[in-house]
């Protein structure tokens, strides 16, 4: 291993601080190791260059100018270049421990070698591959699959990468036989069974797509997403056709018709009753009254005309179509309101959730959720909240992983965002998103939380079980199409501005 400094001054077990060469090529994120004494064994200790700084006793901010300039030319003073280093552990019996004694000063200071990193971040069967480690590209870091029990979040502020990196994780969990269930929001991972060049190179992939959904890619071949009426509550019906939950009358005559049909029952067959109602040619039940018939029948008229009426059906989608063995499949949410977002995304998630919890055998499925704090928000109310709680809470249980995407995390339910041991955390600038990470995540640390600013792109910092010790990842390339980056604006207005030159 490479010399690289000496341990100098007061030393704690959780940091030290080492003196360097002027010449140091030693960064900021670099990994180092030094010898510390545990009972009576040496032991190989590895920390992370936390913060690099230089000191000079001489040209100090009290001296003129003029004077500086005539003391660097005499080279009379040479600055002390230091790094503060933060410790992470050793290696003992296959796991990682941390020291109760701190490394003495006048030790020598390493780099750490590829194969002690190598060891530290060594997980065993099944590694989910995502990247390597931000400053050393030669130790690949690898996801623990049993850490994805607890749950995940992804966490970044847009244009971080967070939609990059949930592809990267999803193909290699389909690569591992994973069925994974996502919640799109907005067409993200519609086009993500294929290559860049536009090769399919996931074939057991499938989109599902309600009716009333809006895509921005048309070209994509989906199957019908729908919802039976005896699937929904009478007041989530209310709310989807636009009757306020204060018309406690209205909603109990649509609860009445509902109850008149045993069996299956599609959007006209409702229309039909609350029509007859309403035109008189059969009696509203109990206190009723025609008028109220009537009233439900112009909402349900108006929402036809709107076409709100499509996300309804004779039938839900069966969860057999969706959830398959190694198997991706996408509800394309885009388009649609918000709250009817949130009605889906609360049935098939119940649905999961109740067979899992019902079956005598387990088919483990990672559900997806993107934009989660729409649908697990912290203080707003949210149709698809209690079930996504559920699941964080209780769905490790019965083989239900949840991995949510989120660029605002103090937006978000912070007792779901708890319950997600495991965090990919990208850039963040906004104090309160970063203060809600560190409270949730409590394995951050301030030491890493001051680095969520000064992310790139596809770097991230990767703590929880599915990690032996925290990690600076830069991601690896996806290999699958992205549908949520920035559209690319300039050469948008450029070949507008040659289309629509204007005249003269």
């Amino acid at each position: 291993m490479d010399e690289v400094g000496m341990v100098v001054g007061n030393t704690e077990t959780g940091k030290f601080v080492i003196a360097l060469p002027k010449d140091t090529k030693l960064m900021e994120n670099e990994y180092v190791v030094t010898k510390v004494r545990e009972r009576d064994i040496l032991r190989d200790v590895v920390g992370r260059v936390a913060q690099m700084g230089a000191l000079s006793e001489i040209l100090t901010h009290e001296t003129t100018y003029d004077s500086l300039m005539k003391l660097v030319s005499r080279d009379i003073d040479v600055p002390k270049i230091y790094a503060e280093i933060e410790t992470i552990g050793y290696l003992d019996e296959g796991g990682v421990k941390f020291p109760r004694n701190p490394p003495m000063p006048g030790e020598k200071v390493y780099r750490a070698s590829k194969e002690l990193l190598d060891s530290f971040y060594h997980i065993g069967e099944l590694p989910i591959h995502v990247g390597t480690l931000l400053t050393r590209d030669d130790v690949s870091i690898n996801l623990n699959p049993k850490g994805f029990l607890r749950h995940m979040a992804i966490i970044g502020q847009t244009g971080s990468g967070k939609s990059y990196t949930t592809g990267v994780i999803i193909e290699e969990l389909y690569d591992k036989g994973a069925s994974i269930v996502i919640i799109d929001p907005h067409a993200d991972y519609v086009r993500m069974n294929r290559s860049r060049s536009g090769d399919v190179i996931i074939p057991r992939f499938s989109v599902f797509r309600n009716s009333m959904s809006v895509s921005r890619f048309d070209d994509v071949d989906a199957a019908p997403l729908t919802i039976s009426l005896k699937d929904l509550m009478p007041d989530e019906i209310a709310n989807i056709i636009g009757i306020s939950s204060n018309y406690k009358r209205m909603i109990g005559i649509l609860s009445a018709a509902i109850d008149s049909f045993k069996g299956s029952m599609n959007y006209e067959d409702l229309k039909g009753k609350i029509e007859s109602w309403a035109r008189g040619a059969e009696k509203p039940p109990k206190s009723y009254k025609d008028e109220d018939a009537q009233n439900v029948l112009r909402y349900l008229t108006l929402a036809e005309k709107r076409g709100i009426t499509g996300i309804f059906s004779e039938e839900t989608t069966p969860l057999e179509q969706i959830i398959k063995p190694k198997h991706i499949s996408v509800l394309d949410l885009s388009g649609l309101k918000s709250d009817i977002q949130e009605v889906i995304a609360n049935i098939f998630l119940t649905k999961i959730y109740e067979k899992n919890t019902t079956s005598k055998e387990i088919e483990p499925v990672f559900i997806v959720i993107e934009e989660a704090h729409n649908f697990v928000p912290g203080t707003q109310y949210s149709k698809s909240k209690d079930i996504v709680k559920k699941i964080a809470g209780e769905g490790r249980k019965f083989g239900v992983m949840l991995i949510m995407i989120t660029q605002r995390p103090h937006k978000i339910d912070a007792d779901a965002l708890s319950q997600a041991n495991s965090y990919v955390v990208m850039r963040l600038n906004n104090s309160e998103d970063i203060t809600a990470v560190k409270i949730a995540a409590e394995n951050l640390g301030d030491d890493l939380s001051t680095l969520l600013p000064h992310l790139n792109p596809g770097e991230a910092i990767i703590v929880g079980p599915v990690v032996n010790v925290p990690a600076i990842v830069k991601i690896k390339e996806r290999k699958t199409q992205e549908g949520g980056g920035d559209i690319d604006i300039v050469n948008t207005l450029k070949r507008y501005r040659e289309s629509y030159k204007e005249e003269g």
